[in-house]
């Protein structure tokens, strides 16, 4: 994730800092929040990744559908968003993880 946040402090000050303050500051589950750190683990360096919500669940224990609605928690949330949708032959979508997300209005 290439942010000015991640490049004037480390990876793990850039965890920190989202799972710590900017992901309570906007109301995400503890369930939404294990599934950014998945993402956010497997992002490349421009923030983006792509995975299948089948990867998730494996990831993460939880059940497919559970796994849609944390994703889609983040979307609404705007921490991060469809950069390439997927489709059923076997193409996952592509989510790019936002640098600041917009506050809550």
């Amino acid at each position: 994730m290439t942010t000015a946040v991640a490049d004037q402090y480390g990876r793990f000050e850039t965890l920190n800092y989202w799972q710590r303050e900017r992901l309570p500051e906007l109301g995400v589950s503890p369930s939404a929040r294990l599934v950014w750190f998945v993402l956010w683990g497997r992002a490349n360096k421009d923030g983006e990744v792509r995975i299948s919500y089948e990867q998730i669940a494996y990831e993460t224990g939880w059940s497919r559908r559970h796994c849609m609605d944390c994703v889609k928690e983040l979307i609404t949330n705007e921490v991060i968003k469809i950069h390439r949708r997927g489709n059923s032959a076997k193409k996952a979508n592509t989510y790019a993880l936002q640098v600041v997300p917009r506050k809550k209005r």
